[in-house]
């Protein structure tokens, strides 16, 4: 794992962004800025992302703008050698490194074991393995199943039972096919990780770097659908090709805001966008239903609009959703409501509000919850 107080050299050196990592490894810039300066210690979760992320741009890089003395230095910090120990039990100390050039915020570099050089950052690292080049991949990285109805190789699969079957939208997958085979064939299957990097057949167009969610029939898409996979690092142009992506979920990839109503309410505001976001879901729930046509429209009015929640939509007010949540339907069944298809009115910027406005006859109305996923941008 790397040293996070190397992670600040690591980035400059490798020609990112403090603001490229943030994004890519899931978390916001100031923690990241924070983990660098010392003042934050990463959690296991993000030491490992950022461990995967650092050597797959190191890999695919290949150090090719560094000058000879900090590709070397690089490489030591990326694959520090293994602990050796005297007979006594004691930790030896390894050889010095060479001197980092001056100005850069990194010291006590980690030594190089005699057999490795810079040279071998010429082999690319086999998919799913972030180790050191002389580590072999994860023992058990591929497992046999029986498959249940035919797989194709590239695609998400699902358990189902004892048996994987491909994965829809809705699935959560255990993997990638490595093969394509009939209904009761064994089949391999790649066990993918957070931090690994593993090939997935596209729907459609996919542009590298973007985050990539589970499509129909086993395939990836870069519309929001269920929970995030992982990073593109790779474009796809059409239907069926395949794609490496970078596998993660990470925390706070969803924002839900749940706001309550009842037969006294009055249209009000939900939220305030701090950042940019865009609409995931709006789901809503009561348990004793309105009296005659209640509803609830549910509006975004933007920063610089000053129309109340109850406006109706306009130049600054815009629906998100195709209608408003009927709320004489059955009680204690929830609802999912459709999104608007413009995406300008579904996304928000900082300073982007959510309101309510509530129509019909609202009495008898309780235990109402609008619940509203957003997606950080």
């Amino acid at each position: 794992m790397i040293d996070p107080s190397k992670i600040g050299f690591l980035v400059t050196s490798l020609g990112l962004s403090q603001t490229e990592v943030a994004d890519v490894i899931g978390i916001r810039l100031p923690h990241l800025s924070n983990i660098i300066a010392g003042r934050d210690v990463p959690s296991l979760d993000v030491a490992v992302k950022l461990d995967a992320y650092l050597k797959q741009v190191h890999f695919q890089r290949n150090g090719e703008t560094m000058p000879p003395e900090v590709k070397q230095i690089v490489f030591n910090l990326l694959y520090p050698p293994p602990p050796t120990f005297t007979p006594d039990g004691k930790m030896r100390r390894g050889r010095n490194t060479p001197p980092i050039p001056p100005g850069s915020k990194i010291d006590a570099p980690v030594a190089p074991p005699a057999e490795t050089t810079a040279a071998s950052i010429e082999k690319p690292p086999e998919e799913g393995s972030a180790r050191n080049l002389a580590q072999p991949p994860t023992e058990g990285s591929a497992k046999t199943f029986t498959a249940s109805g035919t797989v194709t190789a590239g695609l998400r699969v699902t358990l189902s039972g004892t048996a994987v079957a491909v994965a829809g939208v809705s699935d959560e997958d255990v993997g990638v096919s490595l093969g394509t085979v009939a209904d009761g064939v064994p089949v391999a299957i790649k066990m993918c990780r957070d931090g690994e990097i593993a090939s997935y057949t596209a729907n459609g167009a996919i542009t590298a770097g973007v985050d990539v969610y589970p499509a129909a029939s086993g395939k990836v898409s870069a519309t929001i659908a269920g929970k995030r996979i992982g990073k593109a690092i790779e474009a796809s142009t059409t239907d069926g090709d395949t794609i490496k992506i970078l596998k993660f979920a990470p925390a706070n990839d969803r924002v839900v805001i749940t706001k309550t109503f009842n037969a006294s309410s009055v249209d009000d505001w939900i939220f305030i966008a701090d950042r940019a976001y865009t609409t995931v879901s709006v789901k809503e729930i009561h348990s004793v239903a309105g009296g005659s046509a209640a509803a609830a429209a549910i509006r975004k009015v933007t920063a610089a609009g000053t129309a109340a929640p109850g406006a109706a939509a306009g130049a600054t007010v815009k629906e998100l959703l195709t209608a408003a949540l009927d709320l004489t339907t059955t009680a204690n069944i929830s609802q999912t409501a459709t999104l608007t298809a413009t995406t300008a009115d579904r996304d928000l910027v900082a300073g982007d509000k959510i309101g309510s406005d509530l129509s019909g006859t609202l009495t008898g109305l309780a235990g109402c919850v609008v619940v509203i996923e957003l997606k950080p941008k």
